[in-house]
């Protein structure tokens, strides 16, 4: 059974290593509200990490060694059973990396600020009988020694969810058959936590417990509004991977790189790739060859990164000398001002195609969505622009004509359109067409039926011989047939004739 917990301390704790960090942590005791606490023992510091995790509050641990360290800490707080994902790390020498370009109090308070915002709080767990636990592990905290959380998404609102009885994105794009049910429901056993149902979401309501979108576009706006307009590389890399690549980089030379740590590649969707080009990061995702086989989550990402390759190159490696190499040269990415955070609107992604003049794309997550509609099977009816919720369809009139209409910077690919058209013909693609990108454009259109005693228009011509036919089939009275060619005020109107001829009739 998975289970979830909210246990939420009211403040997250900076925890900060004393050895060559002295000049940070007073600076940092200035600025922050957050309680900092310094410490001269490396093992006393992650003693006081497992505490603060155990009572529910986020922790950022600051040393000098903290990539090399991040195993032990990992495998102290699996054997405790504890909440892994509400720690977040800082070494030092990722203040080297962007020295010229932003102070370690910016980095740092950019980390914070990320973590803050992180859904750690919520992430799943489950309760393993079977897990080998030690004795002093059982004594000192008996209530977590048999949990184990978890890398599964986290579904906030099912209510909402619910509502959306049609769309079964997040189950359809799994590719370990790990969800199921409405709203979804998570098996541990078979989650691997690559991020492929968080990404396929039109709707945005599942999350990894990391660098949600939210979190991971509050860290990169703090940190673009330390460096200004300068493009900057960003590298999404596997937490299990840090030890190695320390080794690697702190003897090389390179441009600056911002590093974001987290549990799997796949959380860092086509959603994070765009936000961070948006605001002028040009992305690189690594992961050891080790790591990356145990959840599929880098060959998932590597084609989401191609998909964008027009844009901007995104290289997705297990071959730490591809990112040195890449990192000898410049991004190649344009900061845009005031960019847009997809996480407040997911169709933000127009203004980065528009930027880097995209003529037409094809995606396998919702980042934008085009309707293709069948001008021959549509009835130009209405049923599609009543039920979308995000008021991307309309039906207009215009001279003798009746549109169906659509804007795509309104539409998020919810398919529900497709779904309730009664004659299939409508498809939601997860598309991106130039000339679909403007306010609003026709795409279907019908000549327009009026009624045949005031002349009002009362719906498209195909919708109503359609309903004819079906009335004729049906074996309906010629007095029915008629009235379907009536304006309401019409019918009315007819039909109080009829009862009055019937009156006379039989009075008669």
């Amino acid at each position: 059974m998975v289970n979830s917990v909210c246990r939420l301390g009211p403040k997250m704790t900076i925890l900060i290593s004393k050895e060559g960090l002295e000049m940070l942590s007073e600076k940092l005791s200035r600025k922050l509200s957050y309680p900092l606490i310094v410490f001269d023992n490396k093992k006393d510091m992650i003693s006081k990490a497992l505490k603060l995790i155990d009572s529910g509050s986020p922790v950022l641990l600051i040393s000098k060694d903290a990539w090399n360290d991040w195993n032990y800490i990992k495998k102290e707080i699996l054997k405790s059973g504890l909440n892994r994902f509400l720690i977040d790390i800082v070494d030092s020498i990722e203040f080297e990396l962007v020295k010229d370009l932003i102070d370690p109090i910016g980095l740092v308070i950019a980390k914070y600020t990320a973590l803050l915002n992180f859904m750690s709080h919520k992430a799943l767990y489950i309760t393993n009988p079977e897990k080998p636990v030690d004795r002093r592990t059982l004594i000192l905290r008996p209530h977590t020694a048999l949990l184990e959380y978890v890398p599964a998404p986290i579904l906030l609102s099912p209510e909402s969810c619910s509502k959306w009885k049609y769309c079964n994105a997040c189950i359809d794009s799994c590719p370990y058959n790990a969800l199921e049910g409405k709203p979804p429901t998570i098996k541990p056993e078979m989650c691997t936590g690559c991020g492929v149902c968080v990404a396929s979401c039109p709707f945005g309501l599942l999350y990894m417990p990391q660098y949600n979108l939210k979190s991971f576009e509050l860290f990169l706006s703090s940190i673009r509004s330390r460096i200004g307009l300068e493009p900057a590389w960003i590298i999404a890399v596997c937490r299990d991977s840090l030890v190695e690549i320390r080794e690697r980089i702190k003897n090389g030379s390179f441009s600056p790189a911002f590093f974001v740590p987290i549990e799997c590649p796949g959380w860092f969707d086509q959603f994070h790739m765009i936000s961070a080009i948006l605001q002028g990061f040009q992305p690189i995702i690594y992961c050891d060859k080790e790591t990356s086989g145990k959840c599929g989550g880098l060959e998932i990402v590597e084609s989401w990164s191609k998909e964008l390759s027009e844009i901007v190159n995104i290289p997705v490696t297990t071959n730490f000398s591809v990112v040195e190499r890449t990192l000898s040269k410049k991004p190649n990415v344009k900061v845009i001002e005031r960019a847009p955070m997809l996480y407040q609107n997911r169709v933000a992604a127009l203004s980065l195609f528009r930027t880097y003049n995209l003529k037409k794309a094809e995606f396998s997550a919702p980042l934008v969505g085009l309707v293709d509609v069948s001008n021959e099977k549509c009835m130009v009816c209405d049923a599609c622009s009543n039920m979308c919720p995000f008021q991307a369809l309309r039906v207009r009139n215009e001279g003798d004509r009746r549109n169906l209409e659509f804007n795509m910077s309104r539409c998020t690919a919810c398919g529900i359109c497709e779904a309730i058209c009664p004659y299939g013909a409508i498809k939601v693609g997860y598309k991106y067409n130039k000339e679909y990108d403007k306010e609003w454009k026709v795409v279907a259109s019908d000549q327009i039926a009026k009624c045949r005693r005031c002349g009002k228009p009362i719906g498209s011509m195909k919708y109503l011989r359609y309903l004819e036919k079906k009335l004729k089939e049906s074996g309906a009275d010629s007095w029915v047939l008629e009235s379907l060619w009536l304006c309401q005020e019409c019918k009315i109107k007819a039909l109080i004739e009829r009862q009055m001829l019937g009156d006379k009739e039989g009075n008669n």
